[in-house]
């Protein structure tokens, strides 16, 4: 089971990670774009995904769709179901979605 401070830690771990809220939620940035946030009552993690990432997650069954109106924009995940290896996969995942093309390209070639 994660808490908001193992999000915490792995999120400020990736490369030009800045924690910055986001209506009062901890949230974190890669190049000031947000790729994850942990809902105030610490229960939920909304993640910036892309399709084939938030498909695979589904089929754990303790996470859904994100949307914004009618746009998918990534995964609503249980924090508490998610594993130490879940976590940084996810997070992972959403921060390599989110970064531009010249910060991944420092840290990833």
């Amino acid at each position: 089971m994660a808490s908001p401070d193992d999000v915490r830690t792995v999120a400020l771990g990736l490369p030009e990670v800045d924690e910055k809220p986001h209506f009062g939620m901890p949230a974190f940035r890669v190049a000031d774009k947000g790729f994850a946030s942990v809902t105030k009552d610490h229960r939920r993690l909304f993640l910036h995904l892309d399709v084939a990432d938030i498909e695979a997650e589904l089929v754990h069954g303790d996470c859904q769709r994100l949307t914004r109106g009618a746009t998918l924009i990534g995964l609503d995940a249980d924090l508490m179901a998610l594993d130490a290896e879940r976590l940084q996969r996810l997070l992972l995942a959403a921060w390599r979605h989110r970064a531009p093309k010249k910060v991944l390209g420092r840290y990833e070639s």
